[in-house]
């Protein structure tokens, strides 16, 4: 991601002043969905404050992102790892009585757990290569993932 500073020249603001801090969010345009995003600056790179400096350098080495669920309270988006993945894959932060369903590539369910923990493991040891779609189910609605098996 590149960010530019704001230009003097023009009257609109169209960047960033130094020493502004920087916020971002991250855009699904298919699902309509928005989040706040928190980027994990590298340490080593001096720049890491996640303030703008003009003509600086900072390397992001992680994101965390949370999306803003239908009570308007922020909540952590689950985590799949490791993915890819040749045997079992815990899939974190879900929702209480949440179900679990996996897809292969064709729309088929393969696998499903029903009123799945915070902290769920799926094994997929003996799944075929491939990609597949975990749908993870609750009352306050949907959220799709993809998981491959090398």
């Amino acid at each position: 991601m590149t960010v530019f500073a704001d230009d003097p020249l023009t009257f609109a603001k169209d960047g960033f002043n130094e020493d502004e801090k920087m916020f971002f969010r991250i855009f699904s345009p298919e699902k309509q969905f928005e989040s706040p995003a928190e980027f994990v600056f590298d340490e080593s790179s001096g720049l890491n404050s996640g303030w703008f400096v003009n003509e600086g350098i900072s390397i992001v080495s992680g994101l965390k992102t949370t999306s803003t669920g239908p009570s308007g309270f922020v909540t952590l988006l689950p985590e799949i790892y490791p993915n890819p993945t040749s045997g079992w894959v815990t899939v974190s932060n879900i929702q209480e009585n949440t179900n679990l369903v996996l897809f292969d590539v064709h729309g088929q369910e393969v696998y499903q757990v029903k009123n799945a923990s915070n902290l769920s493991k799926i094994n997929l040891e003996g799944f075929p290569k491939g990609v597949y779609m975990l749908k993870m189910i609750n009352l306050g609605g949907a959220y799709s993932a993809k998981i491959v098996v090398k």
